[in-house]
């Protein structure tokens, strides 16, 4: 997904909000415009940190994956041979 950038997000003319369809005055459009661009900074400062919790998480993992999925096979085949076969 790319981030818009402030500059394109001025280009809007409307925003679909009860404020904007109340007031059509320069004053709402200048705020509409503020809104708009406000979103797409908090947007796209979400996705840069859901990278880099993605890049910390990967580089910080105790474990590697592949030890994990030895792990996971391990306590699935203990479960059901241990609690299945019980009932």
């Amino acid at each position: 997904m790319q981030a818009l950038d402030p500059r394109q997000v001025l280009q809007f003319d409307t925003v679909p909000s009860t404020h904007a369809a109340s007031h059509s005055s320069d004053r709402s459009k200048e705020t509409d415009h503020k809104t708009l661009r406000r979103l797409a900074q908090n947007r796209e400062a979400a996705r840069k940190s859901r990278l880099r919790k993605k890049v910390y998480t990967l580089r910080n993992a105790p474990y590697a994956s592949e030890e994990i999925d030895v792990v996971r096979e391990q306590w699935a085949k203990f479960f059901t041979s241990k609690y299945l076969l019980l009932a």
